[in-house]
């Protein structure tokens, strides 16, 4: 026992501080060896199955084709421009797929991660561009582009192949 730790009637105390101990029948009956026997087997399980390649999240994915395209806002490019591909024919569990323009106007549209594509298909195209103020928000296009049944703007997207929006103007007016 080092000097840091002293025994009074019968307990032990580190810096005035008493300490506990349990034994091991105790803890046993406290936690049960069944209880540790099937969390050990379980993280065992999960060590070796749960491990390496499985499916993607929400399950087996579409394959998809790079859709890029640049797009302005009265002939200039703008940051933050909203591009939405609704699919005609129903597409992908019927989600909408989108990107965001950068500063030159490029927009890159993505269904499962940034910049992935969309699947091959025929698809409506939407605008927004939001501005967020104090409790607010504004489609500085007016909502003009923001509903799909009134697009003129269509893409398809055919396997194998990259699609491009080329280049859209947009007017706020």
């Amino acid at each position: 026992m080092n000097s840091d730790t002293a025994v009074y009637s019968g307990a032990r105390y580190f810096n005035g501080i008493p300490l506990v101990s349990c034994k091991k029948d105790v803890a046993h009956k406290m936690i049960g060896t069944k209880s540790v026997n099937n969390l050990l087997s379980l993280c065992i399980i999960f060590t070796i199955f749960g491990c390496g390649d499985s499916a993607p999240q929400g399950g087996p994915r579409a394959k998809t084709v790079p859709l890029t395209g640049r797009v302005l806002v009265d002939g200039k490019p703008e940051e933050g421009v909203t591009v939405s591909c609704h699919p005609i024919n129903g597409g992908v569990d019927n989600r909408v797929l989108s990107g965001a323009t950068d500063a030159s106007g490029k927009v890159f549209v993505s269904t499962y991660v940034s910049g992935d594509g969309v699947p091959p298909g025929e698809y409506t195209l939407t605008f927004k561009w939001m501005k967020k103020g104090p409790g607010s928000e504004k489609d500085l296009l007016n909502g003009r582009y923001s509903n799909p049944d009134k697009s003129e703007y269509r893409v398809t997207a055919v396997e194998g192949q990259a699609a491009d929006l080329n280049k859209i103007d947009l007017k706020t007016k």
